[in-house]
């Protein structure tokens, strides 16, 4: 049998009948994080039943907004790291350590711009307020799919189940306690 590698998460066990046994329960979670959209869903339905149509539209703007600025804080840099992991294990301490450092760097850079954009397009207080309390937000979710990919990778689909649901949660609860 082969020796267990040291650092924060271990390489998965060779054995093909645990292998298979993996499969059934990967598959178990991933339909549990599948699931909880429905509390995506349940928030965006409260969200739409009490907010005006323009305040609504303020909302879904500032998501939008704060989604197309999101894609720069990432520069291809979740896809080269599933890769390179996948194809070989040790690197995973150094790239997570990297990656989150450099995502946070680039979210605090792209907020900035995000915010000079918005302000440069003139749009009223509330609609700038908005997009800059969702902003954050969407680079966290970014974020969280850096930590996903390293779940994934080795085969810890019950963390990363664990990890999307609880963010749907505190998403749901916050959201609410904040209409």
């Amino acid at each position: 049998m082969k020796k267990p590698r040291e650092g924060w998460l271990q390489d998965p066990v060779t054995d093909m009948a645990q292998k298979k046994y993996n499969i059934v329960w990967n598959l178990f979670y991933s339909s549990i994080s599948t699931l909880t959209t429905f509390l995506l869903f349940l928030l965006m339905a409260f969200v739409g039943r009490n907010l005006g149509q323009k305040e609504y539209g303020v909302f879904v703007f500032a998501l939008d907004f704060a989604a197309i600025f999101e894609m720069f804080t990432d520069f291809g840099l979740r896809d080269i790291s599933v890769r390179n992991v996948s194809q070989n294990r040790s690197l995973m301490d150094k790239y997570i350590g990297n990656l989150i450092v450099w995502k946070t760097l680039l979210s605090g850079a792209v907020f900035v711009v995000l915010v000079a954009v918005v302000n440069a397009m003139g749009y009223d207080a509330q609609t700038r307020l908005t997009v800059y309390i969702l902003a954050p937000s969407s680079f966290l979710k970014n974020m969280k799919y850096t930590v996903r990919i390293f779940f994934q990778v080795n085969d810890r689909f019950g963390w990363d189940t664990v990890l999307v649901a609880l963010e749907r949660i505190l998403l749901l609860g916050v959201g609410l306690a904040v209409l």
